[in-house]
Parts: C-alpha cells; sequence; structure tokens
C-alpha cells in the first residue's frame, strides 16, 4: 500500500501554515457544564484570526423572547475579543479574562493550513451549531490562493447615513455652529470608510455630547440590531479614551425606531421592536452609556441642540 503524503495534495504556492486552534465558548447557565462553541481562534505567534458564530439566531429555539439578550451579550464579547487579540495575537495561549461571564476560552490545539482564517473557520465549521461557511472549503482554499479576500464587505448601512445626513439638515438649520461636530462622511455625504476593521467611528462630537446614530427597523431586523451595537461599541471605546484625560462628555447611542401606534406595524413587530429598546438600553447601562430611543428625526436634533446648550 502506497503511503499517504501531503505533496500529492494540491498545495499553495505559499506553503501551509503552522499554528494554534483554541475554541471559543459560552456557558449560557453558570455554573452548569452546558456550552456552545461561539467562535474559533487561529493563531501564529504573530497574528491571529477569530472566526465568529454567524447564527446565532438559532438561540431562538432555545430562549424564545430571551434570546436578543444572549445574542447581544456573545456579540459583543466577540467583539471585544477580536480587539483584544489585535492587541495581543498570542491572547489565546493564556488565560483570558471575558468582559461578560460565561464566555471563556478553550485549550489550544496544533493545526495546519492555508491560512490562519481557513483553520479558524473550517474548524469552527465543523464544532458549531452556530456557524455556517460563507462559502464551501473548497472555494476558501482557491480564494485564499488567489490572495483574494476572504471577508464579505460590509453591507453599506443607507438608512442610518441618510439618518443622519436627515439630522445634518435639521440641525444645520437652526444652529449653524453645530454642523462642525457632525462626522467627515456625514458632512460629505460620503460612505463611510472600511479601513481597518477596528477603526472607530462617531457621528456627532460635540463639546458636550458625543452621539452616534442608528435606526431600530423590522425591516432587517437582525441587521439593525448588530448595526447599533457597533456604535455602542465605539461610544464605549471613545468613553474610555476620555477618561484619561479631562475632557469628559456624554457619550449616548440614539435610535430612531418606530412609534408604537404604527398602523404599518403589527402587534408582534411592536412588541418585538420594544423588547429589543429594553435589551440595548439594559447592555448600554452596562457599559455606562446612554441609550435613548426616539421616533423622528425632529426629536433627536433637538436633543443635540438641547444638550450643547446645556
Amino acid at each position: 500500500m502506497n503511503a499517504l503524503d501531503k505533496t500529492i495534495f494540491p498545495q499553495p504556492r505559499s506553503g501551509f501554515v503552522r499554528a494554534k486552534r483554541a475554541a471559543v465558548i459560552f456557558r449560557p447557565i453558570i455554573g452548569s457544564v452546558e456550552q456552545l462553541v461561539i467562535g474559533a481562534i487561529a493563531y501564529d505567534g504573530q497574528s491571529a484570526h477569530l472566526a465568529r458564530a454567524n447564527r446565532l439566531n438559532r438561540l431562538q429555539c432555545f430562549y424564545d423572547d430571551h434570546a436578543t439578550g444572549a445574542i447581544l451579550a456573545i456579540e459583543l464579547a466577540l467583539e471585544e475579543l477580536a480587539l483584544d487579540l489585535a492587541a495581543d495575537p498570542i491572547l489565546a495561549s493564556g488565560e483570558y479574562l471575558a468582559a461578560m461571564s460565561g464566555i471563556a476560552i478553550g485549550p489550544s490545539h496544533d493545526a495546519e493550513g492555508v491560512s490562519l482564517e481557513i483553520i479558524a473557520s473550517s474548524w469552527l465549521a465543523g464544532m458549531s451549531s452556530v456557524y455556517v461557511p460563507e462559502i464551501s472549503n473548497g472555494a476558501l482554499v482557491k480564494l485564499a490562493i488567489a490572495g483574494r479576500d476572504l471577508e464579505e464587505p460590509q453591507a453599506f448601512d443607507r438608512a442610518s447615513d441618510r439618518l443622519g445626513q436627515l439630522l445634518l439638515n435639521y440641525v444645520g438649520e437652526k444652529q449653524p455652529k453645530l454642523i462642525d461636530a457632525f462626522s467627515e462622511e456625514i458632512r460629505v455625504q460620503a460612505r463611510r470608510r472600511r479601513g481597518s476593521a477596528h477603526s472607530v467611528f462617531i457621528d456627532f462630537a460635540g463639546s458636550k455630547i458625543v452621539a452616534n446614530f442608528g435606526i431600530l427597523s423590522t425591516s432587517g431586523y437582525a441587521a439593525s440590531i448588530d448595526r447599533i451595537k457597533r456604535r455602542m461599541w465605539d461610544l464605549k471605546i471613545s468613553r474610555d479614551d476620555e477618561r484619561a484625560g479631562f475632557f469628559g462628555r456624554n457619550h449616548e447611542m440614539l435610535v430612531q425606531h418606530p412609534p408604537e401606534n404604527d398602523p404599518q406595524l403589527a402587534q408582534r413587530q411592536v412588541d418585538k421592536i420594544m423588547e429589543s429598546i429594553r435589551e440595548l438600553e439594559r447592555q448600554a447601562d452596562q457599559e455606562e452609556i446612554r441609550f435613548r430611543p426616539m421616533t423622528t428625526v425632529e426629536q433627536i436634533g433637538d436633543h443635540l441642540m438641547k444638550s450643547e446648550a446645556a
């Protein structure tokens, strides 16, 4: 019988990457052995890649209406872990203290593959029930060999950008001196820079209030929740940076949502929106960020002007 050897399989020109891999664990019940795999880390001592669970909506089968809180907690924990790995790629090799209870990194194992991205994502696909590969492993290998970006570009948040432009127009007409407080992207009506995945974006930076804008919609509900959560994370980073100095300002997430008496919404949709608002408020309170839900552009604009005039 002929012995199998790696040389008989197709290999990328750059060869295989030797690395370590570790699972990211979520324990929903503190003190219980029950756990879910919500991510996988691959690291080689110089860099690291975190593959994240992308089907967290399946948790609704377990937690029903309480799933929103669990999903937000997981996404915030994974976002913080990604930032920590960017600062320290070998973080997974030691004991990791997550900001959220119930999050841990499992033991590491030796691994080999085309890239850190493929090592992490392919392993996660075989371990997690809340992850589905976006494309097949074969396609991933072809993309990696070709040197293409494996990550899908984030969808352009047209609704939130439109909200920013409407607020700029409304506030600018009443208080022109506040125009410069809006971000450059809003002022020139440009798409947000993709840049680094760890860039911090702030929509409004005044003398007394720092704010990001978001829309909570029943159309693209899960995506709107995710965008709001990411904008809250940017506010947290900005707030923490200011704590190191003497320039302390209020940091607020200003979100437009449909009114409860919107005739176009079913009661089930209204209940879902209101439950999401409560959960987002709870998450914001934990990070000492003010979450303010409002129903109109005018309400948000008046709040910005009132805060700056206080």
